[in-house]
């Protein structure tokens, strides 16, 4: 979490709206260096990241399984987008879509 040590590209200005089941896990730690929080109304928690590795960031908003939304920016947030729908895909049938 040091640097950018694969020299992935980064994302600047990255914002993330977390579920009120995850926050307080969530506000535990700082997940990407510079990271602001602000508590809202609703007991959600929204997380500024000045900068993040860009697949770190994604892999992490799927990793909770739909209980972070990535806010900003709104060309990663097509990509979850798309992950998430290649996932619905793969999970509609009962048979293994490789074995389709």
């Amino acid at each position: 979490r040091i640097g950018n040590i694969f020299d992935y590209a980064t994302v600047h200005a990255a914002a993330v709206l977390c579920s009120p089941i995850k926050a307080r896990i969530l506000a535990e730690r700082e997940w990407f260096p510079g990271q602001r929080t602000q508590w809202q109304p609703d007991g959600s928690l929204r997380l500024d990241f000045p900068e993040a590795p860009r697949p770190e960031l994604l892999w992490w908003v799927l990793s909770y399984a739909g209980h972070i939304e990535l806010l900003q920016p709104p060309d990663l947030r097509e990509e979850i987008r798309q992950c998430a729908k290649r996932l619905v895909d793969l999970h509609v049938s009962e048979q293994s879509a490789w074995k389709r």
